[in-house]
This record gives C-alpha cells, sequence and structure tokens, in this order.
C-alpha cells in the first residue's frame, strides 16, 4: 500500500510594506487579526505573525480554504491568490483565463493588489491539490471613507450650502477644487480635522488627507463688511 503524500498549505496574509507604512502613519497597528483553530501553525518573521501554516494528508477529498476571519484597519480582504510550488499561479476553477504564470520572490503575484480578480479564491471553497507546497496570499483593497461638505460662519453658525460629496482612503486623500460662494458672505477658508485653512494664492487646492474614517469638512465664511 502506497503512503500518502503531506500536503504543505502556507496561508500569507501579505501586508506589503506600503500598507504598514500606511497604518504606522495612521497610528495603527499593521498586525492582521484572525481566528486560527488547533491545526495552524503560525509563520512568525520579526516578532509579528505574518501567516499560518497547516499540513494537510494527500487524499481524494477536495480540500476547503480555510476561514480565518482576516480584517486589518482601512482595507477590506478580498480573497486569496493560490501559487503552487512557489512558482506557478492556480486560476480560480471558473476563470476565463487557464493559464500558468512564473512568480518571483518580486512579482506581483507576490504583492497585493487585486489585478486580475478572476483568479481570486474565497474562503470556503474548494480546490484539488495536486502538489505538495501550496502559498496563499490575501489581496487586500483600501476601503473607501466618506467627505462631507457642510458650511458656516467664522463664528460657528451653520449656512444652508453644500457639496457632492467625496472618498478618501488610508492610501489617498482627497484634493479640494471647490470654490464654495455664499450671497452675503465672503469665503475665508477650510476647516480640516480641525485645522482652519485660510484661503489665499498658496491654498487654492487643499487635500483631505488619506485617512481612516468618514470626514466632514466645513467650508468657513464670514460676513460682508
Amino acid at each position: 500500500m502506497m503512503s500518502k503524500n503531506t500536503i504543505t498549505l502556507n496561508y500569507y496574509f501579505n501586508v506589503n510594506p506600503q500598507m504598514k507604512q500606511n497604518l504606522q502613519k495612521a497610528k495603527l497597528s499593521y498586525e492582521v487579526d484572525f481566528e486560527a483553530t488547533s491545526d495552524l501553525t503560525p509563520i512568525i518573521e520579526n516578532s509579528v505573525t505574518i501567516g499560518l501554516s497547516r499540513k494537510i494528508i494527500e487524499s481524494d477529498e477536495k480540500y476547503f480554504l480555510g476561514d480565518f476571519d482576516l480584517s486589518l484597519p482601512g482595507y477590506k480582504f478580498e480573497g486569496w491568490k493560490i501559487v503552487r510550488d512557489s512558482h506557478y499561479v492556480l486560476p480560480h476553477k471558473h476563470a476565463f483565463t487557464q493559464v500558468a504564470l512564473y512568480a518571483g520572490e518580486k512579482s506581483i503575484i507576490h504583492t497585493t493588489g487585486v489585478a486580475d480578480s478572476e483568479f481570486l479564491w474565497q474562503t470556503g471553497e474548494n480546490f484539488e491539490p495536486n502538489s505538495d507546497n501550496y502559498s496563499f496570499y490575501a489581496q487586500w483593497t483600501p476601503l473607501s471613507y466618506k467627505i462631507n461638505f457642510i458650511a458656516r460662519t467664522i463664528h460657528g453658525l451653520s449656512l444652508d450650502w453644500t457639496a457632492d460629496s467625496a472618498q478618501r482612503t488610508i492610501e489617498t486623500g482627497f484634493q479640494i477644487k471647490i470654490m464654495p460662494e455664499l450671497h452675503g458672505y465672503d469665503f475665508v477658508g477650510w476647516n480640516i480635522n480641525g485645522k482652519t485653512i485660510t484661503y489665499n494664492n498658496a491654498h487654492q487646492q487643499p487635500s483631505v488627507p488619506a485617512g481612516i474614517g468618514d470626514i466632514t469638512v466645513i467650508a468657513l465664511f464670514d460676513d460682508y463688511l
């Protein structure tokens, strides 16, 4: 009777250096929250858990991708890129483009981003292992947060003025190109995150910084003299 092979499955959280910088700038941890079970071994690098490893015995049954409930501030987990034997992408079983791509250590396959979503596998789906080593790379996209615009006088009185809302993410801010106008008032500047930016030639297009969470930007007006 032939012995069955052991198959190694390494799930990497795949938080790249730019994502780490974005989270550190927001004063947040870049460690991924996850649910683990007893058959998972943490993959640790520089005292940080960067993934989870599992060994399974080759069988005739399909294998289901683990659901670890991954979460990271400012980002949405989109699915997994599966790389076989450190070199070849395993396309999703329903992908229209069935190709094997070489993936060196610096390849896009090993970095985050969802360049081709049809290659992504979702938790709970099954695949049939036909090799002894697989790496799963988590794919993340930044969450969008709403920027609302309102108006007040410099004395705190609310004014009847609005503008279309905008979006920001933990990676990208928003440049304000609006020039507010209200009859009977002079536009003074913007209040962003509690900081007032007075309107002048140097600040015609101030920016809402990248970050986490919805934000309200205030257009400031003063009465005509």
